[in-house]
């Protein structure tokens, strides 16, 4: 069984945090899109946190341009923390998420830039 602690969300200021940690792939998929859920249920804007994430693949990648193209149709904004260097940053440059997403090396920075007027 997944880690309960592996996918959480929290709010801050007017945005919600999905932090993942550990491991994400095809089996801890359906718990990130339910974060995105509880997520969208309190704010309009994500941010996906993947600081303690030591693997991601093409599902978590999956789930967070979904939530980009949910949060374009509602005036609403995702960013993505990946630090340089670690396991998620490298996947997400390879995949060329950056021309999508922003990547962004501090969760600080991160809301910063989705909640600065457009």
């Amino acid at each position: 069984m997944a880690d309960p602690e592996a996918v959480s969300v929290e709010q801050v200021e007017d945005a919600s945090v999905i932090a993942l940690r550990g491991e994400h792939d095809l089996s801890t998929g359906p718990a990130i899109e339910a974060a995105c859920d509880d997520a969208w249920a309190h704010s309009s804007s994500i941010v996906f946190d993947l600081t303690g994430a030591t693997f991601i693949d093409s599902t978590v990648v999956g789930v967070m341009v979904s939530a980009r193209r949910r949060a374009a149709d509602s005036g609403g904004s995702v960013a993505v923390v990946a630090p340089a260097g670690g396991p998620p940053a490298r996947v997400l440059t390879l995949v060329g998420i950056n021309d999508v997403l922003p990547l962004h090396e501090t969760r600080d920075d991160a809301l910063r830039t989705i909640s600065a007027p457009g």
